[in-house]
């Protein structure tokens, strides 16, 4: 195995415990983030009501703004990402 992939599975096993941590599962979180990023820079500076008119619930608000990913479902966030960012581009 080569060093950075020794690398990345002990740095996840510190972070999650002891699991089989596929290359895959690094690239989809790495997809997550990069949508909740995204989704974060959108939504920065916006108050409750604002996000309520562009479909955001006041929990998801606050959590992207905690940047707490994980208070977010997957699905979910992806939802969020296509409305509110094909919008814009």
């Amino acid at each position: 195995m080569d060093n950075w992939r020794k690398s990345l599975k002990r740095a996840f096993s510190d972070t999650i415990g002891p699991a089989p941590v596929g290359l895959d599962d690094v690239l989809a979180a790495s997809r997550q983030i990069t949508k909740f990023n995204r989704l974060s820079k959108h939504l920065q500076g916006l108050d409750a009501m604002a996000a309520a008119k562009k479909g955001v619930g006041p929990a998801e608000l606050s959590a992207i703004h905690g940047l707490r990913v994980s208070e977010i479902a997957p699905k979910r966030l992806n939802e969020l990402c296509e409305t509110l960012l094909d919008d814009k581009g």
